[in-house]
């Protein structure tokens, strides 16, 4: 792995020589391979929980507070790594991932209420389909960050706020039922 701590320096990382303004933290791969899997420590231990409490509190909060708050903490993984280094990322990525654990099981029940049971297969191929489309372009989106911004910082500002943005559209047009939603009739609320 290639570090450099001072500015303005020019490195060749491949085949690609990289002009790197700001730090890249030396982390051997033990450590990079813990912070990774971080997220999923938390994301694992909540998902029983989400199914609890989607049923309890309904879909619509429990995604999107786990999602919001994954919003939020990416806004402040630049600040955690440059303070607090990679024991205080690894707390904060299983945190993040205990966040967003919650999201799958309310998604799951979401569903259910809402797709009629003729239609789930080719509506829940879409919907995790979905998914994928943001592993496609998520890297492609902070690689041209990362090109125009030349600070990594901005590209978990950049997720943050658009995790912002999409909690405050979930909140104004998400209903977790049907019959919940002002403008669907009864007739076509199947439940």
């Amino acid at each position: 792995m290639v570090v450099l701590i001072s500015n303005e320096q020019i490195t060749q990382v491949g085949n690609i020589n990289c002009n790197i303004q700001h730090a890249i933290f030396d982390w051997e791969e033990k450590t990079q391979g813990l912070l990774l899997s971080g997220f999923y420590y938390g994301y694992f231990c909540t998902q029983i929980l989400g199914g609890f409490l989607a049923l309890k509190f309904g879909s619509k909060w429990v995604l999107g507070i786990g999602l919001l708050s994954t919003a939020l903490l990416t806004f402040l993984t630049p600040i955690i790594t440059r303070t607090g280094g990679s024991t205080w990322l690894f707390i904060l990525r299983i945190v993040e991932g205990m966040g967003e654990g919650p999201t799958m099981p309310a998604l799951a029940h979401m569903m259910a209420r809402w797709i009629p049971p003729h239609e789930r297969s080719i509506l829940s191929a879409i919907i995790f389909g979905g998914g994928q489309f943001g592993n496609i372009f998520g890297p492609i989106i902070s690689g041209i960050l990362l090109d125009k911004a030349r600070d990594w910082a901005y590209v978990f500002y950049f997720f943050g706020a658009f995790g912002l943005f999409w909690f405050t559209l979930w909140s104004l047009l998400c209903y977790s039922e049907p019959n919940e939603h002002p403008f669907i009739s009864k007739k076509e609320s199947y439940t």
